[in-house]
């Protein structure tokens, strides 16, 4: 429970978990990092880009990264580092992030979905097309198939082509909000 702790705001948009014993919270008054009955929270004053936070990612060293509606922060438990469109970001407004197997981080915009390897971001685009939907959450299933869950569409990318799936393929409704998987690896 968060009762007792100073958490800035109680809209929490993500939580993941540091480690056994804290969590990190996203609000849209930044960043929290939750231990039993405390907290420590982080703001554009401490360096964060903005404080409305979308989504939270670990890269492979267990450093945080922040999508924001204005750009996205590494924390790397000191500083800060923000990345923006002069950066190679396809738009300033993130809204999902996952850290791959490989060690790319993806990122979902309301426009695309890009690719940041360490160096460089490289936005992908479907069929020629900029990605047409807002990206709202992205999955990685476990033959390393990149899911992205879209506000009108479920599209996969399998390493070089994007697959479409909609209503014409039996979803309910192609909002898209949430992915997971089950025991049996369905999603």
């Amino acid at each position: 429970t968060f009762q007792g702790a100073d958490i800035p705001s109680q809209n929490v948009k993500a939580i993941i978990e540091n480690d056994a014993n804290s969590v990190w919270i996203g609000t849209d008054k930044g960043i929290s990092l939750f231990y039993g009955k405390g907290c420590n929270n982080y703001t554009t004053d401490n360096g964060l880009c903005n404080n409305n936070v979308n989504a939270l990612a670990f890269d492979t060293q267990k450093k945080l990264w922040i999508a924001t509606d204005s750009g996205l922060s590494f924390f790397d438990g000191k500083t800060f580092k923000n990345y923006f469109i002069k950066d190679g970001l396809p738009n300033n407004q993130i809204k999902s992030l996952l850290y791959d197997k490989r060690g790319n981080l993806w990122i979902g915009t309301p426009t695309d979905v890009c690719k940041y390897d360490g160096k460089t971001f490289k936005t992908y685009r479907i069929r020629g097309e900029q990605l047409p939907t807002i990206v709202e959450c992205l999955y990685l299933d476990y033959e390393e198939n990149i899911w992205m869950g879209t506000n009108n569409a479920l599209y996969r990318y399998r390493g070089e082509t994007f697959l479409t799936y909609n209503q014409k393929d039996g979803l309910i409704n192609s909002f898209i909000y949430q992915i997971i998987r089950d025991t049996k690896n369905n999603l």
